[in-house]
């Protein structure tokens, strides 16, 4: 029950008839049903609401085991593997001498064990790669500015002479940045960035990162082709695009933190 509908009399005492009766159990009926869907947006926003907070604690927990799966590597992997590929350098050693001696005494030289080493080092190298996209390095310690143009350097490298020129705009490499927006602008930027690599067909791209009095602001913009925004993201994920999706995600995460 949403309510109680109570009726007297007409002015002058006249009782109502009938008809008028019906009238107003409609009206009644109409009011419940006003008041029930009432109720029941209500509970969808605050289920919404709470689906939201949920979705941003996801997002903070995936951060944070990135950050131990990165430390972990870091820590335990990569030295495991350089320790592994000393000892196959020094077993090299006590085996065969020098790098002089063995070319003087090939015959005694395994380059087995040379190529072991190079694999060893082509791993540890392929995991601190790893590592960089997990938590890129130096966040915390140099600022957003000098990772995202790290990051880009990086980009360009790998696209070589065929790859698109980005043109990075840095007007304040701010350290005092919290970690959450730090993460933020790096995640939505190397996103987009990619997206664009990928998809756009770009000949340029511009990277801006600048800052207002209360926010700050990340442009990118490319002269590639482009497409079409739906009205809500949440369509794209129809079709399996998350990319933007997950951009406006990280964003509302940062909003919400920031009170």
């Amino acid at each position: 029950m949403h309510g109680l509908l109570v009726l007297g009399c007409k002015p002058g005492g006249v009782l109502f008839n009938g008809g008028e009766h019906q009238v107003w159990l409609i009206f009644a009926h109409q009011a419940g049903v006003a008041a029930h869907n009432l109720i029941l947006t209500e509970d969808l926003q605050t289920s919404r609401k709470e689906l939201a907070r949920a979705h941003q604690q996801l997002l903070y927990a995936r951060e944070e085991e990135r950050h131990q799966l990165a430390r972990e590597l870091h820590d335990n992997t990569v030295q495991q593997l350089l320790g592994i590929s000393y000892q196959v350098f020094t077993l090299q050693y006590n085996l065969y001498g020098p790098q002089d001696d063995k070319l003087q005494n090939p015959v005694k030289f395994d380059p087995g064990l040379d190529e072991l080493r190079q694999e060893i080092l082509r791993v540890t190298a392929q995991i601190r790669e790893m590592i960089g996209e997990l938590r890129p390095a130096g966040l915390e310690e140099f600022g957003i500015g000098s990772v995202l143009e790290s990051f880009v350097h990086k980009l360009q490298r790998q696209a070589g002479r065929a790859g698109p020129q980005i043109e990075i705009n840095i007007e304040q490499n701010d350290v005092d940045l919290s970690e959450p927006v730090r993460i933020c602008l790096f995640r939505v930027s190397q996103e987009a960035l990619r997206n664009t690599l990928k998809h756009a067909g770009a000949r340029q791209i511009q990277l801006h990162l600048y800052h207002t009095e209360n926010e700050m602001v990340l442009d990118i913009s490319d002269d590639g082709c482009g497409f079409s925004i739906p009205e809500r993201l949440s369509e794209l994920t129809q079709s399996n695009h998350f990319g933007l999706v997950g951009m406006a995600e990280r964003v509302a995460w940062v909003n919400e933190l920031s009170g």
